[in-house]
């Protein structure tokens, strides 16, 4: 008697055989599928990213330059952060969107509940995720993956150490220095909630947009230097508000508008430069008077017209003042004879019409004279001769007449001498072949 499985066709043996291993296979990819799911599941919780960091510099394990590519299976973003799970301070901020995911601030909420690296404890530590988001902010908000300088930025090291950032002994933030970085955007209002902010420097960047009128409630502010950026529109109102500030500089941007009355109220300013900008109006020393601590005054390249105010014999402290390229006219008011810790009075590219005030002659520290391209007519004052200090002396493109005095001998840290384009009598003094540091001599045409 034969064996009946013998007669089993051998189509049917590998029929059998091909449906286990179909089986085995879909219970391989269920199990890897749930697995995976896992791996998701913890990462959300441990904040770990879940792609690799990427950025057009290179990375490194403390975050130098990270991006993260923010995705999950379905939507290719993590969840939306719920109010339930930032803090208010953070929900609060006047002009910060964290919910809608085209802005720069959703961007660092999501780095901040899924991917910090330092997995704060938002209860424990308010400050410290406060200040993480906001620092945040700026590197979305101004394209940090760009910046050439961004040692520490979005890695797990406290955040007072990451590059350009300082903290008191509290902890909290009180210097951001981010000098010719590559910034590129406008500027982050988030910067406003950091209270105890002493320090803000971000020149020679590409930050755009008007300052807003925010800056005002940082009210520890002492150094505040935006040079050399796009910044436009007028400057915010309020900014009296910032009564210890001690360094404003503005200069190199698109601002317009008038020079503030208000600034006269920044009583602690020693350092004040807005040249290179559009401002109209007339000469700002009319009512900037009160600052009588105030050593740097620049205001060249603008708009402004009118005369020179006689105010400016005022500002006795002043060793800097810089009021050239604009649209000045009349006299040059012999109050400038006041300001003897003068060192650089930079006039030129004006209207001036007047005589060469011999009350010039009292500046013993000037080291620079730049009266040049003006309409300044009468003899060089005998008393420039004072002026034993004196590096740099331009008088051309006016229309001086007479010799040149004698009394000039006296000035043997001469670096550079330019008159032409006057009428000065055609005889160049012998003394001029004495001054052991002469370079530049331009005389006649």
């Amino acid at each position: 008697m034969s064996d009946t499985r013998n007669n089993v066709p051998k189509f049917l043996k590998i029929s059998c055989v091909l449906i286990v291993l179909i089986i085995c296979s879909l219970s391989l990819l269920v199990a890897l599928e749930f697995m995976e799911y896992q791996k998701l599941q913890g990462q959300a919780e441990t904040g770990t990213p879940t792609s690799t960091n990427s950025s057009k510099n290179s990375s490194d394990v403390d975050g130098n330059n990270n991006t993260f590519e923010f995705n999950d299976t379905e939507s290719g973003n993590p969840p939306a952060p719920s109010p339930l799970t930032l803090p208010d301070e953070i929900l609060n901020i006047p002009g910060s969107d964290v919910l809608d995911p085209s802005t720069p601030q959703y961007n660092a909420s999501q780095w901040l509940l899924y991917y910090d690296p330092a997995n704060i404890d938002f209860e424990m530590d308010k400050t410290k995720v406060i200040q993480r988001f906001i620092l945040a902010s700026v590197y979305y908000n101004l394209e940090g993956a760009y910046w050439p300088q961004a040692e520490g930025w979005l890695g797990p090291r406290d955040e007072c150490s990451w590059y350009g950032i300082a903290c008191n002994d509290q902890n909290e933030i009180v210097r951001i220095v981010l000098v010719d970085d590559l910034l590129n955007g406008t500027f982050p209002v988030e910067i406003i909630e950091l209270e105890k902010l002493e320090h803000l420097d971000l020149h020679n960047n590409n930050i755009g947009g008007p300052p807003p009128a925010a800056l005002a409630n940082l009210t520890h502010l002492k150094y505040l230097d935006m040079s050399g950026n796009a910044l436009v529109g007028d400057l915010p109102e309020n900014l009296y508000n910032l009564t210890l500030l001690e360094h404003l500089n503005l200069a190199d941007n698109n601002l317009g508008g008038i020079i503030l009355p208000e600034l006269g109220h920044l009583k602690s300013l020693k350092f004040l430069d807005l040249s290179a900008n559009t401002f109209t109006g007339h000469c700002p020393a009319k009512y900037l008077y009160n600052l009588t601590l105030l050593e740097h005054l620049g205001v060249a390249e603008n708009n402004l017209e009118g005369t020179i105010s006689s105010e400016l014999g005022l500002f006795e402290s002043l060793t800097k003042l810089y009021m050239a390229e604009n649209d000045f006219n009349g006299t040059l008011p012999t109050e400038l004879g006041q300001l003897t810790l003068l060192e650089s009075l930079h006039l030129h590219g004006n209207r001036l019409e007047s005589n060469i005030p011999t009350e010039l002659g009292q500046l013993t520290a000037l080291r620079e004279l730049y009266l040049d391209n003006n309409r300044l007519v009468g003899p060089i004052p005998s008393e420039l001769g004072e002026l034993i200090k004196l590096e740099y002396l331009d008088l051309f493109d006016n229309f001086l007449t007479g010799d040149i005095p004698d009394t000039l001998s006296g000035l043997q840290e001469i670096m550079g001498i330019d008159i032409h384009n006057n009428t000065i009598k055609d005889e160049m003094p012998l003394f001029l072949f004495d001054f052991a540091k002469l370079e530049d001599l331009i005389l006649y045409d």
